[in-house]
């Protein structure tokens, strides 16, 4: 028997040919949500629905919500971070000012990195792999000629257009 755990993602998707109001009504009477919790749930970011669930659960999870129109993904639980202080949002949505914002401190470990720092450790970045696209097929007409041939241009056909019913007020 596996230890792994599943967590049930929802990111606002519904079935095709699905009709959202509907779908929104039947998910948050399955889950007792109130209009706050949909839009939350319908706003198109990644929510986790539920953590921790063995893979017969989380199948039957998704199957429940399935049933409702909505679309679920199972995926892998993430290991468990250790709980830290929350940091709590501003009050206002006004920008703090420069010297204002020396003052006030999120909490420990948290801050903002400089301008153009790399945000992962070594460890973290994926090796770049150059392509190697092969380009000796491809040309370059010269600078103002025509890129089509004559015989795969479309005709002009100029077109007399009456304006004399037009006027500006």
């Amino acid at each position: 028997m596996s230890d792994q755990l599943f967590e049930i993602v929802f990111r606002g998707d519904i079935a095709p040919g699905a009709n959202f109001a509907e779908v929104r009504q039947r998910l948050g009477e399955l889950f007792k949500a109130d209009e706050q919790q949909l839009e939350r749930l319908f706003s198109g970011r990644p929510s986790v629905i539920r953590r921790s669930l063995d893979s017969a659960t989380a199948e039957r999870y998704q199957n429940a919500i399935q049933q409702t129109g909505a679309l679920v993904q199972i995926r892998a639980s993430k290991p468990e971070m250790p709980a830290q202080k929350p940091v709590e949002a501003a009050s206002s949505a006004e920008p703090v000012p420069s010297e204002q914002a020396a003052e006030t401190d999120p909490g420990p470990g948290w801050g903002l990195a400089p301008v153009g720092a790399d945000v992962l450790n070594d460890n973290e970045k994926r090796p770049q792999v150059d392509a190697n696209v092969d380009t000796s097929a491809l040309n370059l007409a010269p600078e103002g000629s025509d890129v089509l041939k004559p015989e795969e241009r479309k005709p002009y056909e100029e077109r007399e257009v009456d304006t004399s019913g037009l006027t500006l007020e």
